[in-house]
This record gives structure tokens, C-alpha cells and sequence, in this order.
């Protein structure tokens, strides 16, 4: 008798996309783990990682989503702009191709998911032994290329190959190694460096092509997919660079990259588009090949291109990058905030706290920071500005350089003329800010009225389009209401437009402030902090003057700054040294608070809720009521 369940079992068929899916969600499941084996130098915080780059050198420039859901081990790198998912981050930490190989990368996720005790060596060697073996093709040199400085010597060479297979290559040597110098140069530098206006092609042939005609002409080393950020544009510093593509996509690609950082180097960007019926990848080699105007080309007006809109399907959708953060739970990347509170809260001590954290890429009282250029846009109180300024760097920039810039006037960026002044600052900067602080609303503003919801739109606009044009993140101070708990003064179209809002309250005759998030569209509202503004003193290294200045301290820290741990006293007065004393005597209800004060519930509930804060009562439940209770060491003294 014949046991057909005793029959070898015939292998079953995976199908591609049901494999990839199943590797990818095991990855997802253990991507802790897996950054952790990828890079071991990373910082791994509640909602992403941090590296340097795929490389895996130390750094922030690179966040990688650790969320428990299907966006885990997507990565974008902050620095460059490039981004991926779990399977391209595995190949960029290894070295592989995710495009042009990925089946070698998904069989060594695999194998790694699924614990399979292989080496990489193993893995890759097995699906490299399962293709088709192709002869490699011959070579036959063209031409070389020289790479020089200004002063005509040489740094580098590339060669251009051409293979038997219809194909090029191009290989660059160093020193007589192969391999690119660090930095990349620009190419035919000598012969344009002191031009006031260059034209960037797509490689090589076309600069030279340009250059025989009298066209001062620039290109990469690496062609449309080098490394920007890896090539030394700074020579092209304040001149007129006119970009002109290859007509194909990676052309297309390449002088998109380009535009944003030749801007923060002061540059005038135009960029041409190849005329009309001209064929698939068409270049600047073929205009001079055929006779073309390219004089006449490159002086026409250039006419603005109208972006099509964008249409997203289901997975288009799941594929935006999830949101990214300066300080994490607080600022957001290209984004905006609202700063606000009553006057005499401390709104710029703390808002400058924040932006000097972020230039010198410092911990933010206990907070993560990606350190980015910050743009300070101050309104008022340019006197003692920089003596804050000069203190918090003393104390708090830990050796760091500050990248920050001021702008010392009110700008009215609700006008066209205020928001291009602003724009043009902008573009001066040798580096493109990620923070823009706007302090206050009313002193930028221009003219019109708050309270009104077509002209806050105007302003709303403006920030907008200053994030368009940046990609920063715009913190906004305002100013509270009569009663802060109502929040921001004026129409509600400002709070409706930004990410995340603030709330800066003072405790009544201290120097302690509470920082609260009101409103958070992208994660859930971080935890309050209470701060104390400290005096400081520092000497100035120039004027050998000393200078005064507060500093804001988190509550808990305080006397560790002062240099001590004195005891603790109160600087309470009038309704709330009443309180405290009433609850030293015993314990009491809201109501009983508010009936012994002579004012109503929530008057009362919120003094309470102030003394709560900062640490001078707590409360309760004490047979079905909650009492409020004073802290021991909390001495009511007056004016003191």
C-alpha cells in the first residue's frame, strides 16, 4: 500500500511581490533590531533614529522612522534630500544596488529576518551563481578629461570608455588611483573662475563643446547622478549660472538638485528648458554640433515653468515621508509654530533659548536637536539682544560654532515688498536657514489689523511662502490676549496654518515660566516644561566688560546652575501667598479656597493650578473631594 504522505514534498511557489511583502513586514516587526545591526553608531529615539548618513558615519543629517506601523525603516537624509525604504536602507548600509540588484538585496533580508545562518558572502554568492553568465565587455578608450584648480594644476582625470556592448563608462583617477578627490572639483575651472556669469552642462563633452565657442561652461564630476553635496560649488559663489539640462529626466534631475544650494551660495539661477521638437536627450554638444543660436538661446527671457499639480493613488499616499523634526515633539522640519503669551512672559528669552540650541546643535533641555542654520527676524530690543546672545553662547553652545544670523528691523512680510526683502536676505546667506524666527507678529505684520482674518491671511501667505522658498521652519512670537487661557490675539487664520502652538505663562512675582504645547497636528503634545530665568554674568573677550543676561533653566535644575543648592523660598505675593498660607494651615477645596479669597471657582482653580506647576502644592482625593495640600518648604515672604 502506497502513503502518498510519505511522497518528498515538491517546493511551493512564492510569488515576488508576496515575498517582498513578507520580508518587508518582518523587517518592519524588528527594525530596532535591524538599525541596530545596521548602525551601530545610531541614536535611536521614541519615533526614529538618527545617523550621520547611509554610510553610517555619527550624526543627525539621516532620520529613520522607527514607528510601529508600515512607514518603519523609512529613511530620509536631511543633508541631501535623498530618501528610501527599509529595503534601500539595508543596500545602502552594505553597498549594494536596490535598483539595479534587488533581488540580491531582498535575498539577504530574508535570510537575515528569517535568522537563516548564512553569511552575506554566502547569500550574495548563491543569487550571483543562479544568473546567466555574460561576457564582460571590451573597452576602448576616448577621451580623457582634466580636472584642474584655478591656477591651471591638475587634481584629477576621467576617462570615457567605450564598451563593445554599445554602452560608456567613465573612470576618474586621483593621484594616478582610481577614485574622485575630496572635495569633487568643477570642471575647466581654471579657465572660468573669474567669469561673472557660467553655464552648467550635463558632463564634460558639452562644457568643452561651449567653451570652443567662447561660452565660459561648467560641469560635475560624476554626471547627472553624482553627489551634490559631495562637489565643491563654492567658486561658483555670487555669479549668474545659467543651468542647462540634457533633454532627458536624469538631466532634468540633476539641475533641480543644484538650484536650491546655488542659490545659498548667492547665486542668480536661470534655468533653461531645451526648445520645442528637439529629440530625447538633446544637449548643450548637439546645439554647437548643428549650429544652433546658443548665444541667443542663453540671452532669451526664460519663461516660467507651470508646475503640474500633484495627484496622489493610495500608494503614492503611504509613501510620503513621514514628518521629521528639528527638536523632536517640538519643531517640526518645514514647518511652522506659534510662540505666544502675555507680555512679560519671557517670550524671547525662551524663543532664543531655543534657536541659539538649534545653530549650535545643543540638547534643548533634555530635547534631541538636528543643528540647523537659524535666521533670527527681531523686531525690537536690538540693545540687549546681543548681550543675551553673547551669554547663552558663553554658557550654553558647548565650544560650538553658532550658525545664526540676525536681521536687527521689522520686516512687513505681509506686503510684496516686505516678503521679497526677506526672500532676498534670504538668498545673500552662504547657507539656507532651517529655522526662521519671526519675533513678534505684530512688529513684521506691516500694515492692516490683526483681528482681521483677511489680513492675518496675508501674513499666513507670506509664511508660507517663505517656507516654499527655504523649506525651514517658521516660529512665530505673538503675543496672548488680555487671558492667556483664550490664546493667540487676533484671527484665528494664523493658528489654523501652522503645526504646532505654544503657550508661554509667567508665575505672577517670579521669574518662572511654564512652556506648553496647545496644539500639535503631527504627533502627540510633548510634556510641559517649567523653566526659571537665572542671571548671568560673562565677560566680554572685546570690550573686557562684564555683561548681564538671563538664561532659562529648567525648574529642576536651577540650583545646580546657580552654583549651589541654597534652600528654597517663595517669591509669592498677594492672592498667592494668601493661598499657600491658607493650605499650610490645612488642607483645603477649590471651593474653599475660593470662598476664604472672596473670588469664584475657577479664579481660584486657576492660581491652584499655577502653584501646581511650579511645584508649591499638589492635591488630593480626600473622601470623594480633592484637596489641595501646600508643600512643606514653600515659604510665603511677601515681596520678597
Amino acid at each position: 500500500m502506497i502513503d502518498f504522505n510519505d511522497a518528498p514534498r515538491q517546493p511551493t511557489f512564492e510569488d515576488a511581490a508576496v515575498r517582498k511583502a513578507r520580508v518587508e513586514r518582518a523587517l518592519q516587526t524588528r527594525i530596532r533590531e535591524l538599525v541596530r545591526y545596521l548602525y551601530p553608531k545610531a541614536v535611536l529615539g521614541p519615533r526614529d533614529a538618527r545617523i550621520g548618513d547611509t554610510s553610517g558615519v555619527r550624526g543627525e543629517s539621516l532620520s529613520i522612522s522607527l514607528t510601529a506601523d508600515q512607514t518603519a525603516g523609512r529613511w530620509i537624509d536631511h543633508a541631501t534630500g535623498e530618501k528610501g525604504d527599509v529595503f534601500t536602507l539595508y543596500a545602502r548600509a552594505h553597498n549594494l544596488d536596490a535598483h539595479r540588484d534587488f533581488a540580491s538585496v531582498l535575498a539577504e533580508c530574508d535570510a537575515w529576518a528569517g535568522g537563516v545562518p548564512a553569511s552575506r558572502a554566502e547569500v550574495r554568492h548563491k543569487v550571483e551563481a543562479a544568473k546567466p553568465v555574460e561576457p564582460e565587455p571590451e573597452k576602448t578608450h576616448e577621451v580623457t578629461y582634466t580636472y584642474r584648480d584655478k591656477h591651471g594644476r591638475k587634481i584629477a582625470e576621467v576617462s570615457r570608455f567605450k564598451l563593445s556592448n554599445g554602452k560608456k563608462t567613465f573612470l576618474p583617477f586621483t593621484n594616478g588611483k582610481a577614485g574622485m578627490p575630496a572635495p569633487r572639483p568643477l570642471y575647466n575651472l581654471e579657465l572660468w573662475h573669474a567669469s561673472e556669469a557660467v553655464v552648467i552642462v550635463e558632463g564634460e563633452k558639452c562644457a568643452d563643446a561651449l567653451t570652443s565657442i567662447g561660452i565660459d561652461a561648467t560641469s560635475l564630476m560624476g554626471g547627472a547622478n553624482t553627489s551634490i553635496e559631495k562637489t565643491d560649488l563654492t567658486p561658483l559663489a555670487g555669479k549668474t549660472v545659467a543651468l542647462w539640462p540634457d533633454h532627458d529626466a536624469p538631466g532634468a534631475s540633476l539641475m533641480d538638485k543644484l538650484d536650491g544650494p546655488l542659490r545659498s551660495l548667492g547665486c542668480v539661477v536661470r534655468r533653461l528648458a531645451p526648445p520645442a521638437g528637439k529629440p530625447e536627450g538633446w544637449d548643450a554638444a548637439d546645439a554647437v554640433a548643428e549650429g544652433f543660436d546658443v548665444v541667443g538661446f542663453l540671452k532669451a527671457p526664460v519663461e516660467p515653468v507651470r508646475p503640474l499639480l500633484p495627484i496622489l493613488d493610495v500608494q503614492g499616499l503611504l509613501s510620503v515621508p513621514d514628518p521629521t523634526w528639528i527638536i523632536d515633539g517640538w519643531v517640526i522640519d518645514d514647518g511652522a509654530s506659534v510662540w505666544y503669551g502675555p507680555p512679560k512672559t519671557y517670550k524671547t528669552f525662551n524663543v532664543l533659548d531655543m534657536a541659539l540650541s538649534v545653530a549650535c546643535g545643543v540638547p534643548w533641555r533634555g530635547n534631541a536637536v538636528v543643528q540647523q542654520p537659524v535666521l533670527y527676524l527681531l523686531g525690537e530690543g536690538m540693545g540687549t539682544f546681543k548681550y543675551r546672545v553673547h551669554v547663552w553662547l558663553a554658557k550654553r553652545s558647548e565650544g560650538r560654532q553658532a550658525r545664526f544670523w540676525t536681521i536687527p528691523v521689522g520686516v512687513p512680510l505681509s506686503t510684496p515688498e516686505g516678503l521679497a526683502n526677506a526672500i532676498a536676505a534670504i538668498d545673500s546667506l552662504p547657507v539656507r536657514p532651517g529655522l526662521i524666527v519671526v519675533d513678534t507678529l505684530n512688529r513684521h505684520f506691516g500694515p492692516g489689523d490683526e483681528n482681521s482674518s483677511q489680513d492675518m491671511t496675508k501674513f499666513v501667505q507670506s509664511v508660507d511662502a517663505l517656507r516654499a522658498h527655504t523649506r525651514a521652519h517658521i516660529a512665530v512670537v505673538h503675543h496672548s490676549g488680555k487671558d492667556a487661557e483664550k490664546g493667540a490675539r487676533g484671527s484665528s487664520a494664523l493658528l489654523g496654518a501652522v503645526d504646532n502652538e505654544f503657550r508661554i505663562t509667567r508665575t505672577e512675582g517670579t521669574k518662572i515660566c511654564r512652556i506648553e504645547c496647545t496644539a500639535a497636528r503631527h504627533s502627540d503634545e510633548p510634556k510641559p516644561m517649567t523653566v526659571e530665568l537665572v542671571a548671568v554674568e560673562v565677560t566680554n573677550p572685546v570690550t573686557g566688560l562684564v555683561m548681564s543676561s538671563l538664561l532659562p533653566v529648567l525648574r529642576e535644575d536651577v540650583d545646580e546652575e546657580k552654583g549651589g543648592k541654597p534652600e528654597r523660598k517663595s517669591a509669592y505675593s498677594g492672592a498667592y501667598a494668601a493661598i499657600l498660607k491658607m493650605l499650610q494651615d490645612a488642607p483645603l477645596s477649590t471651593w474653599e479656597v475660593a470662598d476664604k479669597l472672596g473670588v469664584d471657582r475657577s479664579n481660584a482653580g486657576k492660581k491652584l493650578r499655577v502653584l501646581e506647576q511650579d511645584g508649591a502644592v499638589f492635591s488630593r482625593d480626600e473622601e470623594n473631594r480633592k484637596v489641595w495640600i501646600a508643600i512643606a518648604h514653600t515659604l510665603p515672604t511677601g515681596n520678597e
